[in-house]
């Protein structure tokens, strides 16, 4: 699966059945440094109906980040940057 940025917002909804693990591999480009608005990732695990008023997406884990990421990534020219690691609180499925 790949995601652009030829718009502004993207995101890849996929239902899964959770197990014992989930994993997966994730590839970034960084865009040079000055070259417009940076891109960034986040990584969510929500619970919910797409486009439900009674049952709306929301996330399965309370996290230190606002928007309830479990993590994310700035691509903003470096190289070297450093993920964004927001540690789960508490389960709320």
């Amino acid at each position: 699966m790949s995601l652009s940025d030829t718009n502004f917002f993207a995101e890849f909804l996929q239902a899964i059945t959770f197990g014992d693990t989930l994993s997966f591999t994730l590839t970034l480009a960084q865009s040079p440094a000055g070259t417009g608005v940076p891109d960034s990732f986040a990584f969510f695990l929500l619970k919910g109906t797409p486009a439900s008023p009674t049952d709306p997406l929301r996330p399965v884990f309370g996290t230190g980040d606002p928007t309830g990421a479990l993590f994310a990534v700035d691509m903003d020219g470096p190289s070297d940057g450093i993920p964004q690691d927001v540690s789960p609180r508490t389960s709320r499925v």
